[in-house]
This record gives structure tokens, C-alpha cells and sequence, in this order.
């Protein structure tokens, strides 16, 4: 779901750059902005997958609780 939820995103950034952007025969090309934003949201994604990583408990193979 994450992957759909940032690849709309990621158009949304460029739809946010059409004005700047230039059209040429292979096809449209993006200001540089457009690409750093896109790069540094993903960038942040992962540093925040990365961080709750360090919050997830260990079980040691046991995924039911002890009763």
C-alpha cells in the first residue's frame, strides 16, 4: 500500500512542476527540484522505517504468548 501511497505522491510533486517542466521528443523533463523533493521524501520513509525498527520486539522465534 506504501508503494501505491508514494507513487501518487511522487506525481502530485511532478503535476506541482508541470509549468517549469520542458517537453521534448522522447518526452517531458522535470526541473531538478522536482526529482531532490521526490528523492528526500523516499530518503525520509526510510529513515522512519529504519528508526521503528528499533522499536519492534524480538521474540525469539516464539510468536505465541506463554500461557
Amino acid at each position: 500500500v506504501l508503494v501505491a501511497v508514494v507513487t501518487n505522491l511522487a506525481g502530485v510533486v511532478m503535476d506541482s512542476f508541470a509549468g517549469q517542466a520542458c517537453q521534448t521528443a522522447q518526452g517531458i523533463v522535470y526541473p531538478v527540484l522536482a526529482y531532490r523533493l521526490i528523492i528526500t521524501v523516499c530518503a525520509v520513509l526510510a529513515a522512519a522505517g529504519f528508526a521503528a525498527s528499533f522499536f519492534v520486539r524480538e521474540t525469539r522465534g516464539n510468536y505465541l504468548p506463554q500461557s
